[in-house]
């Protein structure tokens, strides 16, 4: 089965912290630990009696969670009632399958997890599972690059922007230098490093390819490997500098 990164947790940072920001206050959570612990959506009343709250309180709350994307909402009516008589559809709620993973500085350990297992999964007898490793993390840069193509006339500087805020969202923290590169000043993958560093900072530079191949950028920036160093072992260089 090819990686997928469209679970697990939110895609940015950002989105991270905004979905921590709005769990921080007591009411809301408690609100939304009961919707995920339900068996089936829950309508704002069953949430109401389950938490010992106004009906309009509950709704206000589950309301916000559900903008933020961490609760889906149908329209269904109670069991056992239809037809003429038995009232409206209720708002229904139901969490979404995903997680909510924040670090300083940010870490995406997960992905490196899943590019690791499908080498491991995928490697057959006489393979190489270093390569395999390898040709793994490039096809889940290209996906994930994929999901952000840049379309239309691409020019380097859009170009540059359009890797740099892709890169930004997985933690690499860009940061523009002397000549026209641009280092990351983090490295998401930073514990698993220490482990295997050749390894896995040859996966870390197909990873950023295939992300630069799938953005539809390759051809206006590089992705350039600098060696073992306190940030991250990858740099980006525009090719038109």
């Amino acid at each position: 089965m090819p990686l997928s990164t469209e679970r697990s947790t939110p895609s940015s940072t950002t989105g991270s912290w905004d979905a921590v920001q709005l769990l921080a206050e007591p009411t809301r959570r408690r609100i939304y630990e009961t919707v995920r612990q339900a068996a089936g959506a829950l309508s704002r009343d069953e949430v109401a009696a389950r938490t010992n709250l106004n009906r309009r309180l509950a709704a206000f709350h589950l309301d916000r969670l559900a903008a933020a994307g961490l609760l889906t909402v149908s329209y269904a009516r109670p069991p056992g009632r239809s037809g003429p008589g038995a009232g409206r559809p209720a708002k229904r709620f139901a969490a979404v399958a995903t997680e909510v993973d924040v670090s300083i500085p940010p870490r995406r350990y997960d992905l490196a997890a899943r590019i690791l297992a499908e080498a491991i999964d995928s490697t057959e007898r006489g393979d190489d599972p270093r390569r395999r490793a390898i040709d793994v993390a490039g096809r889940a840069g290209r996906r994930i690059g994929a999901a952000q193509a840049v379309t239309g006339r691409v020019g380097t500087r859009r170009a540059v922007a359009a890797a740099t805020a892709t890169l930004g969202d997985l933690g690499y923290q860009p940061q523009r230098a002397d000549g026209g590169q641009f280092r990351l000043r983090n490295c998401p993958f930073d514990t698993v490093v220490e482990v295997a560093p050749a390894l896995v900072c040859e996966a870390n530079l197909a990873l950023i390819e295939g992300i630069l191949n799938g953005l539809g950028v390759d051809a206006q920036v590089a992705a350039e490997f600098v060696g073992p160093c306190d940030d991250c072992c990858v740099a980006l260089c525009a090719r038109d500098k």
